[in-house]
């Protein structure tokens, strides 16, 4: 009876210190944690921008007008023998601006005159010389004036040696010429070339991987399990 009692004793000491240990283990297991880390990968979109550069020409047909002159025969006649007190008139649309040169020569002296159309009305209605654009009383010469407003103009040659009683008159042969500068304008078309550079933004995008790590532990269950994805 004593020997099974001491060995009853032994083995219930013994389960006694079996089931601290456990004890012990589950607590531990529980208690301790294991450090450990997690990583994970998160796209990223890159955003950029460029220029691309290039240069652009125009070409624009351009008028430019440009002032100038002009020249033409005027006033322009000839009688080998004028009469005595008689006169010849030439006549000529003058435009403003225009300079006008008149040269004759007669055979003896003559009275040339030149009128707008106002004053030739005058001399022919009554003689009336004056006022006048020009004048000259001599075998020859040369006449040389501008024109201020736009009208008919005239030259007249008189021949004036017609004596007293016709005594000593004489006939006159003249030669006379002009000419007229009068202002124009030429026109010339030009092509004109413009030359520009231009830009124009070109937007990239790109995407790239972010890695984030995150730290965590696991107690020894889990980590002798293999269940240790961090949260």
């Amino acid at each position: 009876m004593t020997a099974q009692t001491s060995s009853s004793r032994g083995v219930g000491a013994a389960g006694i210190v079996v089931g601290v240990i456990v004890i012990v283990v589950l607590a531990a297991g529980f208690l301790v944690y294991i450090p450990a880390t997690s990583a994970s990968y998160l796209p990223i979109a890159v955003v950029s921008t460029t220029e691309s550069t290039f240069v652009t020409s125009s070409i624009t047909l351009v008028t430019v007008t440009q002032a100038s002159t002009a020249t033409k025969p005027t006033f322009d006649g000839n009688n080998t023998q004028l009469r005595p007190g008689i006169y010849d008139a030439y006549s000529a649309s003058l435009t403003v601006g225009t300079d006008v040169q008149v040269s004759y020569s007669a055979s003896e002296s003559a009275n040339v005159y030149v009128f707008n159309s106002a004053e030739f009305s005058a001399y022919k209605s009554g003689g009336t010389t004056s006022p006048n654009i020009a004048t000259d009383t001599t075998s020859s010469g040369t006449l040389d004036f501008h024109i201020s407003g736009t009208d008919t103009y005239w030259l007249v040659i008189y021949n004036p040696h017609s004596g007293p009683f016709g005594i000593g008159s004489s006939n006159v042969g003249y030669t006379a010429s002009g000419s007229e500068t009068y202002p124009t304008s030429d026109t010339t078309s030009l092509t004109q070339t413009v030359t520009y550079t231009t830009s124009t933004p070109i937007v990239t995008t790109s995407t790239s991987t972010s890695t984030t790590t995150v730290s965590c532990s696991h107690n020894l269950f889990s980590w002798l399990s293999g269940s240790k994805t961090c949260p």
